[in-house]
């Protein structure tokens, strides 16, 4: 639609008059807005277009894993939890029989009358010395045999405890001095118990695997990425899962090829997935450039073209900004669109010919 320049004089004089705009801002009232039939609508968020798609894999990472195992073998008496439970930190996982530490707790308990009676020869020793009756000799002598005691007694417990006794456990056993042949293995940590390797009544030997409990708050995507795409990518750059809201940063880039395949391992890490994605799931995946600006979504109507450039008037607190974007493609009556716009702009879709005219009024362009 062509304007004869003597109605964009009458729109400069009579239209527009208003407060003093900012830097590169046209000035409108509401009124002049309202008059105009200016309206405005939100550009949106375009999918961005990734570089390549590739299979991947969800695994935990190795630090996230802790492997419970039976360090002294036994028979497995009950299981308390079940693949895929969560579990808290000092849950009971399994009651073992176990023959195996009735020797040790013998031993702990002989350690400890052992110590127990050094002590006391080693305060009566050092009572009849500090009143005058023996020699510091033989002072020294129950003092070395206390030190050796309780070095023995240390022992014995640090073995018990690697068998997989807690605190509480061997507390119990110094206060009742009862053997027990069975014992209750606990969580070591809080997260979800990925593997039960063991059923009830089996027989295990010494630091066979019970159970693989996992925190599964972050997890990582590990693509087999063809070699002819490597080049593509960069540690930073995004992973993303198809089909869910699920994104991660590649930290890994493996330096060798898989001869089979001919593809490159790459990880990338997620935090917190919320179950949205779960170990050993098999997925695929897009990968995209790390800063890659948003392409976003706009009214075809919004658009302004103007000497070979591409306009959007963004609307501002005391009317709209023009706004250079370069158009990315088309789809129905939008077009999508990247430049120094973003997602929460509100843009002229109505009257943008009365703006471009206020614009080229103001000396806007040549």
């Amino acid at each position: 639609m062509k304007i004869h320049p003597a109605m964009l004089f009458l729109i400069h004089l009579s239209v527009f008059a208003g407060p003093v705009r900012a830097e590169n801002e046209l000035v409108f009232t509401p009124e002049q807005i309202a008059n105009l039939g200016l309206t405005t609508a939100s550009l949106a968020i375009a999918e961005h277009r990734p570089l390549f798609t590739a299979p991947a894999m969800v695994t935990v990472p190795p630090t996230r894993e802790i492997v419970v195992t039976e360090p002294n073998g036994g028979v497995v008496k009950q299981i308390f939890v079940s693949e895929g439970e969560n579990v808290t930190q000092g849950q009971k996982l399994v009651e073992m029989i176990s023959s195996g530490s009735l020797g040790l707790q013998k031993e702990l308990l002989i350690a400890e009358s052992r110590y127990q009676l050094a002590r006391r020869q080693y305060n009566r020793e050092k009572s009849l010395f500090d009143k005058g009756v023996i020699a510091e000799k033989r002072l020294q002598e129950a003092e070395l045999q206390f030190q050796q005691a309780r070095i023995s007694r240390d022992e014995a417990s640090q073995l018990l405890s690697i068998a997989g006794f807690s605190k509480p456990e061997l507390a119990a056993l110094m206060r009742t001095e009862r053997l027990r042949n069975s014992r209750i293995i606990l969580a070591p940590e809080a997260g979800v118990v990925l593997h039960k390797f063991v059923v009830t009544g089996q027989r295990v030997e010494d630091h066979d695997p019970l159970f693989s409990i996992a925190d599964l708050s972050r997890l990582w995507l590990e693509a087999a990425v063809p070699q002819a795409n490597i080049d593509q990518i960069r540690a930073g750059d995004v992973m993303e899962v198809v089909g869910k809201a699920v994104a991660g940063n590649i930290f890994l880039i493996d330096s060798k090829v898989d001869e089979k395949h001919q593809s490159v391992l790459v990880r990338a890490v997620v935090e917190h997935p919320a179950g949205r994605i779960r170990p050993g799931q098999s997925i695929q995946v897009n990968v995209r450039r790390s800063g890659q600006p948003d392409l976003l979504i706009a009214p075809k109507a919004s658009l302004v073209r103007h000497q070979g450039d591409t306009l959007l008037f963004v609307r501002s607190e005391n009317g709209f900004i023009p706004r250079t974007v370069e158009t990315m493609g088309e789809s129905g009556g939008n077009v999508i669109i990247k430049g120094n716009v973003g997602p929460h702009d509100r843009v002229a879709v109505q009257g943008t010919i009365a703006i471009k005219a206020h614009w080229l009024g103001f000396g806007g362009a040549e």
